[in-house]
């Protein structure tokens, strides 16, 4: 992805879903795939996607935090 520090692909997955109530109700028991949701949200003609043109830092582990940080902090 451009901007990203690992210097990853032009494209990935990398969600922040807004769901609805009624996109989430009547969940399984137990473990399950959000893809439940998903295709509930496909069905309903409501999911959408966005093209992200900014920076993206992976920031999913403790270690990952302060090099974001460092690299922020040189704006």
């Amino acid at each position: 992805m451009a901007g990203s520090p690992r210097g990853a692909g032009p494209a990935g997955w990398r969600p922040s879903p807004i769901l609805h109530p009624r996109i989430i109700a009547d969940a399984p028991e137990g473990a399950f795939s959000t893809n439940v949701f998903w295709d509930r949200a496909i069905e309903a003609g409501r999911a959408y996607g966005q093209v992200h043109q900014g920076l993206w830092f992976d920031v999913g582990t403790p270690r990952a935090i302060p090099q974001t940080e460092l690299i922020l902090a040189d704006g």
